[in-house]
């Protein structure tokens, strides 16, 4: 079970291994920084369910999303943001957010919303949730090894 340092290095061999397997992609230097931004956060993320560096970070992104929310006069998905804010803190420890199933569900889930209310960022979400979900596969791989990927 490796600390945070050890997760980013897992996002990091996970990243270069997606670039390589795109390299028919030429993306841009700055959305090359971006996957691998959601990449990192990504191989923090199964830790959002107890006090972490990537708890401290998901909690950050949510506090700059709530208020962009709140800025643009868009109550309905900052209500729903909220909610979503308060999963980690109600479920245990490699629960939920150490289970393939449930991450995956999550992404799609959030790719359906993209779909329906910003349509034109769906490819841009595809490859960053594409790359998060990699790193999150990194840190579920190494807190629990291969089997752990499958695990119900």
């Amino acid at each position: 079970m490796p600390g945070y340092k050890g997760h980013l290095v897992g996002g990091v061999v996970v990243y270069t291994a997606m670039r390589y397997l795109l390299s028919g992609f030429s993306p841009s230097i700055c959305t090359s920084f971006e996957w691998l931004a959601v990449c990192l956060v990504g191989s923090l993320f199964p830790d959002v369910d107890i006090k972490s560096k990537g708890q401290k970070i998901f909690y950050r992104i949510l506090f700059g999303l709530s208020l962009f929310l709140l800025y643009n006069g868009n109550m309905l998905f900052l209500a729903w943001l909220g909610i979503a804010g308060l999963i980690p803190l109600v479920v245990g420890h490699r629960g939920v957010f150490h289970r393939m199933w449930f991450l995956s569900l999550l992404l799609l889930f959030s790719l359906f919303i993209v779909k329906l209310y910003a349509p034109g960022f769906v490819s841009i979400f595809f490859f960053d949730a594409l790359f998060f979900f990699v790193g999150i596969i990194s840190h579920i791989w190494l807190d629990m090894g291969f089997k752990g990927l499958f695990r119900a």
